[in-house]
This record gives structure tokens, sequence and C-alpha cells, in this order.
């Protein structure tokens, strides 16, 4: 896992840096599902 976090971090900072804002304060909790996936 440390060897994949290395050979990746480069993709994974640029993904990051690219949702910096979106997901305001809390950028780990996803938002809540659209209503056509809810059941």
């Amino acid at each position: 896992m440390v060897i994949g976090w290395y050979a990746c971090r480069t993709r994974i900072r640029h993904i990051a840096e690219t949702r910096d804002g979106y997901t305001g304060t809390s950028p780990v909790i996803a938002n809540a599902p659209a209503d056509t996936f809810k059941k």
C-alpha cells in the first residue's frame, strides 16, 4: 500500500487540488446521494 501511495501521489494530489473547496470544510465526507438513488 505504501508503494502504491508513492507511485500515485502526484495524481492523487492533482485530484485533491482540483476538488479543493468543492466539498467545503469536510472534504472526506461525501455529499448525500441524489434522490434517484434513494430507495
